[in-house]
């Protein structure tokens, strides 16, 4: 395949033929200069584009492989296990810490709102169940209720004590039920309900 020659050749008006590039035009030699600027250099520019983008998937995937070992690393860590331990502990102290307060704060609003057992309230219980020999008494915070076991001499003279009970000022209800013993004496449950 012989080479065109350089060569000072004028410029050609139209319609004109330069024979002498005529002589040396390969027309083979074109036919592959237009196929390599037409196919192969898209097809390249293709390729390249293909493996940028797959190196740039291959180096991101690298990098978050060795984000993931690194959180492992650090979860599997002694210290890291041992913080975590110590952090649910203090979560769990915390949280049974609340559990009392809020029993604490349930007590005390119950107590809040039961009136005052002063000694003035006392002494009027007191005087309330005269004539009656108390056996035992019992008094249930959560419920509000007082509850006193009385022995009279006759079933009679329980609703007398029953309404001095009432007339105290601290309880919103007062019942009693009661039954005769051996030494036929009236022995009486009564259950106060304290204002709340």
């Amino acid at each position: 395949m012989r080479k065109a020659k350089a060569a000072n050749v004028k410029k050609l008006k139209k319609k004109e033929i330069n024979f002498y590039e005529r002589y040396y035009y390969d027309p083979e030699a074109e036919a592959k200069k237009k196929f390599f600027v037409t196919a192969i250099i898209p097809a390249a520019a293709l390729l390249v584009v293909i493996l940028g983008i797959f190196a740039f998937f291959k180096i991101s995937d690298a990098i978050h492989n060795h984000q993931i070992k690194e959180i492992q690393e650090y979860l599997s860590s002694p210290q890291t296990t041992q913080s975590y331990n110590e952090a649910m502990e203090l979560q769990q102290k915390r949280d049974d810490l609340a559990k009392v307060s809020g029993s604490m704060e349930g007590i005390i609003s119950t107590v809040e709102g039961l009136p005052d057992m002063d000694t003035s309230v006392i002494g009027r219980i007191n005087s309330a169940l005269s004539g009656a020999k108390v056996i035992s008494h019992t008094y249930d915070s959560g419920a509000g209720t007082f509850v006193i076991v009385t022995r009279t001499s006759t079933a009679a003279q329980m609703p007398g004590l029953v309404k001095r009970l009432k007339s105290v000022g601290c309880f919103s209800d007062v019942a009693y039920k009661g039954y005769e013993d051996s030494d036929s004496k009236y022995v009486a449950t009564i259950s106060c309900v304290m204002f709340r």
